[in-house]
């Protein structure tokens, strides 16, 4: 409600999204017992043994703990059958496809919108770390002319 209130009502969709995909997740989850959680320690095993293959590649300094957690941890010998199916597969088995569509047509939103983009933007593509404009006074368009707000059209 906050991003909303404040006129990010795109960026609240993000969360609603993830929000629809842990219950469904969670949905599945329950529905399998000790299998089902046992799918879910594989899927972030096997999403643990990827990150830290990435940090090693990227030559990502990691703090001493961290990297004695990584050790013991292991990741050796991790069976990506068992982890989790593709998101459209799990809400299919839990007759829940119809909120797969809604999840699909939130997915849209996990991009930053024009409206957010400019409201950090300085001036021509100088972006900043905190807004520049109050997002309800943010021209809509892309334009660099003095037109903004909705309905406004392009000239560029």
């Amino acid at each position: 409600m906050i991003l909303t209130d404040n006129g990010m009502a795109h960026e609240a969709h993000v969360h609603l999204r993830v929000a629809m995909e842990h219950a469904i997740y969670l949905h599945w989850v329950v529905e399998r017992g000790e299998a089902g959680v046992e799918v879910l320690i594989t899927d972030q095993a096997t999403s643990v043994a990827k990150s830290v293959k990435t940090a090693r590649q990227a030559a990502v300094v990691l703090p001493p703990e961290v990297e004695r957690e990584i050790e013991e941890a292991g990741g050796e010998g991790i069976d990506d059958s068992k982890a989790l199916k593709q998101f459209r597969k799990v809400c299919e088995e839990v007759d829940l496809l119809g909120l797969y569509f809604m999840y699909r047509v939130e997915s849209g939103f996990i991009h930053a919108s024009l409206l957010t983009i400019n409201a950090y933007a300085s001036g021509p593509a100088t972006l900043t770390t905190e807004p520049q404009q109050v997002l309800a006074e943010v021209p809509y368009s892309c334009s660099r002319s003095s037109s903004s707000g909705p309905g406004a059209t392009s000239t560029a």
